[in-house]
């Protein structure tokens, strides 16, 4: 019977070294270190200061862009997405829909319904150091009613919530901005403005038109709260 137990004793501490040193083999070649714990560890925080890529056709889009609206200035764009979008962060740990800035009312009522939803469940987010490494435009969509250019930004923030406290994490946002091309639709959008002609009043309904189709009046363009920031949303 002893040797029985022996015999199985040593069958266990063979099985066991046997599986340590595949584990110690897999380690080294994945993480570069003895021990799977470590390298896992070490995976999690390289992640975690690892700003995420995001889609890149700035270069392609940005010129069918400005030819279809010259007065769309990136830069100034650029800098209105990241300070909405920061500032959406803010608003949900605040629950201060005051702290928004740069969206559409929309928007904002959207946001409002996200806090109305987290104060009745007591849900509490925090997002501290942000930092925004990186903004492109990802896709520019252009149809008979309306623009739409989807903006990507990776951003840097330490999360917490309920549950987590000071969690570093890499996210990607994505910010949307249309342009209502069509004036019959500017009831269904309140953040647009309708396109009239200053002489006779006639609704300008193409873009780009330079001349009153109904008293060949010229038009100039009205560029004021043409472009509207309609949503930020994680992906």
């Amino acid at each position: 019977m002893i040797y029985i137990l022996c015999i199985l004793l040593i069958i266990v501490i063979s099985i066991y070294f046997v599986i340590r040193n595949k584990i110690r083999q897999f380690s080294r070649q994945i993480y570069h270190t003895d021990s799977l714990l470590d390298g896992i560890k070490k995976q999690e925080e390289d992640y975690a200061n690892t700003p995420k890529s995001v889609s890149r056709i700035t270069r392609i889009a940005l010129p069918k862009i400005n030819k279809d609206f010259p007065e769309f200035d990136w830069n100034d764009w650029k800098y209105r997405c990241e300070t909405a979008l920061v500032s959406y962060l803010e608003t949900l740990e605040s629950k201060d829909i005051t702290k928004l800035k740069n969206c559409s009312d929309d928007f904002k009522n959207h946001v409002y319904l996200i806090i109305q939803d987290y104060l009745e469940n007591h849900v509490q987010e925090k997002y501290d150091a942000i930092k925004i490494h990186q903004t492109e435009i990802k896709k520019y969509q252009k149809n008979n009613n309306h623009c739409c250019i989807i903006v990507e930004s990776a951003v840097e923030y330490l999360y917490s919530n309920n549950e987590l406290k000071n969690k570093k994490q890499q996210e990607r946002y994505d910010i949307e901005l249309v342009y209502i091309q069509d004036a019959s639709l500017i009831d269904h959008h309140s953040s647009s403005i309708a396109l009239t002609c200053p002489h006779c009043g006639a609704p300008v309904t193409k873009l780009g038109q330079k001349q009153c189709e109904y008293c060949d009046n010229i038009l100039i363009p009205l560029n004021i709260k043409v472009w509207s920031l309609s949503s930020i949303y994680k992906v």
